[in-house]
């Protein structure tokens, strides 16, 4: 499913899903989420700052908060792989 500029989507709590910003791409993301999530959220992403445009993902701090708070990645999103 493609989520242009402005769109919303809503994410049942335990449903898989992924995102994917195209090569090139920015995103900005606003995330309403259960506190249990949240934690997952802010050890496992960086914020971007206002001169630096893309964070690159930090795959060890990932798969760290991943398990911290039994989150399962279960992968590359498909059509990633």
């Amino acid at each position: 499913m493609r989520i242009g500029a402005g769109g919303f989507i809503h994410i049942p709590a335990g449903m898989s899903h992924a995102l994917e910003v195209p090569a090139g791409g920015a995103a900005r993301v606003l995330n309403i989420t259960t506190p249990g999530h949240e934690r997952f959220i802010r050890e496992a992403g960086a914020p971007g700052g206002r001169d630096e445009p893309a964070t690159p993902q930090d795959e060890a701090r990932f798969v760290a908060a991943a398990d911290a708070h039994a989150t399962e990645i279960m992968g590359p999103p498909p059509g990633l792989i």
